[in-house]
């Protein structure tokens, strides 16, 4: 089995400690498991389906819909993988499938009534998190960081450049 080369510049693992501490990825991956996990018992305490991030947040921006494809590359996901996202947020009543206006065999997902209701409750979830992050580390330090992560995503290259 050949053995792959790091790439130049990176340290050979030798089981040490990295000393500059986790990397941002999971640094937000664990500030999101947070928030997930706090929509996850909101949900769970109202006895609701749970919500799919990659469905909802873009189609509350977008209140005439989307296409799925759309709905993919705004996520970064396969088509498939955001079919079955799509599939479970319709059976949960979140979402609909609608006519395209711009295009007769086109369809496009929107946020039922009961969707956009799930994604306000999910909205007033998140927002107590950020609260308590607030009483950690200080309102100044979250409004940073939010503003931090804002420039950054603002700055991404489009899909295609990234490809």
């Amino acid at each position: 089995m050949p053995t792959r080369t790091p790439p130049a510049g990176s340290r050979p693992t030798t089981g040490a400690t990295d000393p500059g501490g986790p990397l941002l990825g999971a640094l937000l991956r664990l500030c999101h498991a947070e928030v997930q996990h706090a929509l996850d018992e909101g949900f769970a305490a109202r006895d609701l389906p749970r919500l799919q991030g990659t469905v909802t947040q873009p189609l509350f921006d977008h209140a005439a819909g989307l296409r799925l494809t759309e709905l993919a590359q705004l996520a970064g996901i396969s088509k498939q993988a955001m079919a079955e996202a799509v599939d479970a947020m319709e059976a949960a009543g979140y979402v609909e499938r609608i006519a395209d206006p711009d295009d007769g065999r086109a369809r496009r997902i929107r946020l039922t009534r009961r969707g956009r209701d799930a994604g306000f409750y999910a909205r007033q979830l998140v927002r107590e998190v950020e609260a308590r992050w607030e009483a950690r580390v200080g309102k100044a330090k979250v409004t940073a960081l939010r503003e931090t992560l804002r420039a950054i995503a603002d700055a991404r290259p489009a899909r295609a450049e990234r490809d």
